[in-house]
């Protein structure tokens, strides 16, 4: 199963990708949600 994913150079780097991706999508409200680093127990 092929994936179309994108690399970033930091943390940051990709959270402001995703704040310009929000922006551009004109959402009244977006939540987004988060998973720490290392993920999490299951």
């Amino acid at each position: 199963m092929a994936q179309d994913t994108q690399r970033f150079a930091d943390r940051r780097a990709a959270g402001r990708a995703l704040g310009a991706r929000l922006a551009s999508l004109s959402l009244e409200a977006p939540i987004v949600y988060a998973l720490p680093r290392g993920g999490v127990p299951v």
